[in-house]
């Protein structure tokens, strides 16, 4: 008799091998949509606080008015919508300025790119203190009074 030596792999280790590598490429394409899913959420709170720190430092900065908005569309970035608030607190002449950024509707920013599903909504809100803007600013003065700082009159 003759001693008969297998040469190769069988057809059921190439077909157990073949399922495992499958089944290892199915698993690492999920795991990367879920971690660009997860970066693209990232990316937009990012930007969504950079909008609303810009806008709180061009309130304080005078260029925006410290106003109440409803859900405005930001002129520079037409897909993100703004609104801001002035809440009363406890201390005399300061309020709280409450900005909201969101992610527009995809009616209002046009965008109709990817599917309502995997869109979430993103929206940052960022609450400052400042100065009470209807009180007068500090170092102004009303009409017929003296401005001469340790004046002394008779």
């Amino acid at each position: 008799m003759t001693d008969v030596r297998r040469e190769g792999f069988s057809l059921m280790e190439v077909i157990l091998a073949m399922s495992i590598l499958l089944g290892g490429v199915v698993v690492l394409g999920r795991l990367a949509s879920i971690g660009a899913k997860h970066a693209r959420t990232a990316e937009d709170l990012a930007a969504a606080q950079l909008l609303c720190e810009a806008r709180i430092t061009e309130i304080l900065a005078g260029i925006a008015p410290a106003e109440t908005l409803e859900e405005e569309p930001l002129p520079n970035s037409p897909d993100w919508v703004i609104s801001q608030e002035l809440l009363p607190l406890e201390q005399p002449g300061v309020v709280a300025l409450s900005v909201t950024v969101t992610r527009a509707p995809e009616d209002l920013a046009g965008l109709a790119t990817a599917p309502t599903e995997d869109k979430k909504k993103v929206s940052v809100t960022l609450v400052r203190w400042m100065l009470d803007p209807s009180i007068a600013q500090f170092g102004s003065t009303a009409p017929g009074s003296s401005s001469a700082a340790g004046a002394i009159s008779p």
